[in-house]
């Protein structure tokens, strides 16, 4: 299992984000590779992204958000253009607040993560379809990224699956 580190300054947001992607990956079943502050020109900068190294490999993104969880979702949204899925994460207390509007959430195929980072433990309240990415001309931006500034060059070896 790979991880990229793509920046290594410090706030509440960026410790929560690290917290969490500690515990996602030893969730993960299987091998995938990790990058912190993936971006996508025109779409903004993904808090974290997993590429499972599948049969056919998955592209996730996630935006992870302390407060503004509707800001969160929107970004989210728009990681939604490139990848397979795309979730939004917050602190379990947030939870609460953020379901009463799982509509929203359904409606954009985007998925909801509860993190509570006392008990190391996240809660998934909505996983999106898994769905094709809605663009192609993101999705290779996407692409081209992964495999020449994060070596991924077995994303080259899935060509047409993938686009």
């Amino acid at each position: 299992m790979n991880f990229h580190n793509a920046n290594c300054y410090n706030s509440p947001e960026v410790a929560f984000t690290k917290r969490f992607i500690n515990i996602y990956r030893n969730s993960v079943d299987g091998d995938g590779v990790g990058i912190r502050e993936f971006q996508v020109q025109g779409l903004g900068i993904a808090d974290f992204l997993w590429v499972q190294k599948d049969a056919v490999p998955k592209i996730i993104a996630f935006e992870l958000k302390l407060k503004c969880w509707q800001r969160g979702l929107l970004q989210a949204y728009r990681y939604s253009f490139f990848s397979d899925e795309s979730y939004l994460v917050v602190p379990q207390k947030l939870s609460d607040v953020v379901l009463k509007h799982i509509d929203h959430f359904r409606d954009m195929n985007i998925g909801l993560i509860g993190f509570e980072e006392e008990s190391k433990s996240f809660t998934v309240y909505q996983s999106p379809p898994t769905k094709k990415y809605s663009s192609n001309v993101a999705r290779a931006r996407a692409l081209k990224s992964l495999i020449a500034d994060y070596n991924l060059g077995f994303l080259a070896k899935h060509g047409d699956c993938l686009l």
